[in-house]
């Protein structure tokens, strides 16, 4: 039976079958200093779609531009690593 993923204080799942734990997945636990998602889930429907989660429990202010702006970057990044690693050779 699949575990619930914890996360930034949250729980997600069980989603028996249709997640991707990336924290458990060999190759993600051999590089250093990746950003990443916290897991990605296969959402079934017509259409059939990837969604790439993040668990974030706070984030900076938008009138700070600058830490907001590198909050964004970080999120993007982790998405961008997500997906690669998420997607067939």
């Amino acid at each position: 039976m699949e575990e619930a993923i914890v996360a930034s204080g949250m729980t997600f799942g069980p989603f028996p079958g249709r997640c991707f734990n990336v924290e458990k997945c060999s190759s993600y636990q051999k590089m250093k200093g990746v950003k990443m998602v916290e897991f990605l889930l296969l959402k079934l429907g017509e259409p059939a779609s990837v969604w790439l989660v993040e668990a974030k429990s706070s984030s900076p202010q938008q009138k700070n531009a600058e830490q907001y702006s590198s909050y964004i970057n970080d999120i993007r990044d982790k998405f961008i690593n997500g997906l690669s690693l998420g997607m067939p050779a």
